[in-house]
């Protein structure tokens, strides 16, 4: 049986590489040229994020992501903004929004430092001492910072008196 013999038109139809119009994989969406930079900035941000996903962290992730937004989406032209092209090209907006869930996905997966157990230091082992090996020392605080505490000493055989007499 030949892939023409029943409805003439299914090839066409059921063959993805013949359709005129493609459907997009959700999961993978073809990104205009304004929006792919956006999204492989976002891709990366959450890849940073996702190493230390504290809170803190999320939260000036999401500020930034909106900040980059705004900015892409006052250069852009209105073709790419969703409000002036009628809802036909929301491309930054899609990217604005896929950004932000899998933000939020990170956030979601992370632990809750407030609900962690308290870390355990042990006493036991604190320091380790290798023999024949003397610390350097300390620099003093005048080393460190070139300030002067107090007054040098006086050369012998003058003092502050003697000064204030002559």
């Amino acid at each position: 049986m030949s892939v023409f013999e029943g409805d003439g038109f299914s090839f066409w139809i059921n063959n993805p590489d013949f359709r005129l119009i493609k459907k997009e994989d959700p999961n993978n969406p073809e990104w205009c040229a304004v929006a792919r930079p956006l999204v492989e900035w976002g891709d990366s941000l959450v890849g940073r994020l996702a190493q230390d996903p504290v809170p803190g962290k999320v939260g000036f992730a999401k500020w930034k992501l909106l900040d980059r937004y705004a900015r892409l989406y006052h250069r852009t032209t209105d073709a790419h903004r969703p409000e002036l092209s009628h809802n036909r090209h929301h491309c930054i907006h899609e990217a604005l929004l896929l950004i932000w869930q899998k933000l939020e996905d990170v956030e979601l997966a992370a632990a809750i430092p407030e609900l962690e157990p308290p870390l355990r230091l042990s006493l036991e082992g604190g320091h380790r001492v290798i023999e024949g090996v003397a610390p350097e020392p300390e620099p003093t605080v005048e080393e460190y910072s070139g300030i002067i505490i107090g007054h040098d000493e006086d050369e012998p055989g003058t003092s502050e008196e003697d000064e204030e007499d002559g």
